[in-house]
């Protein structure tokens, strides 16, 4: 609108590649270490030029910087190489993989979910006998037959969350996460974090597709992401949850991802170099809790 609104611009004088990429990386850095300081918090950040002609002022332009410290206890430096463990910024992913699936006409955001997760239930207990469900309608009732696709996706499922963090009040509390410091080496696949007791509670929280607001907020519940994680295996036709590959999500653009892991076991410390700090004041916290040695969950 300004633009239409304003007399003609001359073009905007074309830069060498060469201090475009210098200017930003510099630009970025001083965020970069801005941040970091705020935070005191390591930082990675990176911009990835087009591969296409579309953008040709773009095209040539790959700039990575990093600030801060990754182990407060040895002081190590930041490099844009480390890894980083996600956390629920793999909900993107999951959510993009079963949307490429639509897109592509292989599923539906009207399919029912529970049909085809509870293919791929069966499958890993016949594998694994210990495994106490075949079907999510054992763990939430018959009414489980009505979520959707798009009820996972936009976590109108009514399925419990096994995450326990309740922010309000003066002291919040987590009892999962007190859990998962009390067994750091303990590690909770997607069947185990949708069986909880907590979880596991034979009913949903209301009907599919019709969060109550009143009562539950936003309705978040990062179970349903747990569910599609096992809904996108059992449609590659998986054996088990472990067995898919989430990184053939980022197709075709998987080349400016090779660095990209997905654990499925094992703490943090086994993937990266990076530590995570736990400076919440969940359960009475009062400093930085060092969470590189919890294995904690995996699913979604």
């Amino acid at each position: 609108l300004f633009a239409a609104a304003s007399p003609a611009l001359a073009p905007p004088l074309r830069q060498p590649p060469s201090v475009v990429t210098a200017d930003l990386a510099a630009a970025l850095t001083t965020i970069a270490k801005d941040m970091a300081a705020k935070y005191n918090a390591s930082i990675s950040v990176a911009v990835k030029g087009s591969d296409t002609h579309d953008a040709p002022d773009v095209s040539w332009v790959d700039v990575a910087v990093a600030a801060g410290v990754t182990d407060r206890s040895t002081g190590r430096a930041a490099l844009p190489t480390d890894p980083y463990v996600w956390g629920s910024v793999t909900k993107v992913s999951t959510g993009t993989g079963v949307l490429r699936l639509v897109d592509a006409g292989e599923l539906s955001l009207e399919s029912r979910a529970a049909p085809i997760i509870d293919a791929l239930l069966k499958r890993m207990k016949a594998k694994d006998p210990t495994q106490e469900f075949e079907k999510l309608s054992e763990l939430w009732g018959e009414e489980v037959a009505e979520i959707r696709v798009l009820d996972l996706l936009a976590m109108r499922s009514g399925v419990p969350d096994y995450d326990t963090a309740s922010p309000s009040g003066r002291q919040p509390t987590d009892s999962f996460r007190k859990e998962c410091y009390d067994h750091p080496s303990r590690s909770y696949s997607p069947q185990a974090l949708i069986s909880v007791p907590w979880v596991r509670t034979g009913k949903l929280l209301f009907p599919p597709g019709k969060c109550d607001v009143e009562k539950y907020y936003n309705c978040y519940s990062s179970s349903n992401y747990v569910l599609l994680g096992l809904l996108l295996a059992s449609h590659a036709g998986a054996q088990s949850w472990e067995e898919y590959s989430q990184r053939a999500t980022f197709a075709p653009a998987l080349g400016d991802f090779a660095n990209l892991s997905f654990a499925v076991r094992g703490p943090p410390a086994a993937w990266t170099a990076v530590r995570g700090y736990d400076v919440t004041r969940y359960n009475h916290n009062v400093k930085a809790i060092d969470v590189s040695g919890v294995a904690g969950g995996f699913g979604g």
